[in-house]
């Protein structure tokens, strides 16, 4: 077996694969970041974008992870893009299913 496959096809740290994704989850951690600043007016979309902030900083914090070498430390990352993020987008359903769509 060739010597580099664990280490572009292998989901251990390190991997070229561990790394796409990690670094995929950044995007989505600074896509709730530049999001959330759109929620404003009422306490729902208050709510949307505090919970979109926490998502977004708890997925940039599991990086400390990468930043250490404890791969453990990803799972900080998780609880922001799985477990706040799923009550964003409840909000957000909830949001868009009371808002009243504009005439065009």
């Amino acid at each position: 077996m060739q010597s580099w496959l664990p280490l572009v096809f292998s989901f251990t740290w390190p991997s070229f694969a561990y790394a796409l994704d990690t670094l995929g989850w950044d995007f989505f951690a600074f896509s709730m970041l530049f999001a959330a600043p759109l929620f404003c007016g009422s306490r729902l979309a208050t709510w949307i974008r505090v919970l979109m902030v926490a998502s977004g900083m708890l997925a940039l914090a599991g990086l400390s992870g990468v930043a250490v070498g404890d791969m453990q430390l990803r799972n900080i990352g998780i609880v922001g893009y799985v477990g706040v993020f799923l009550a964003v987008a409840a909000l957000l359903a909830f949001l868009f299913y009371r808002t009243t769509p504009l005439e065009a």
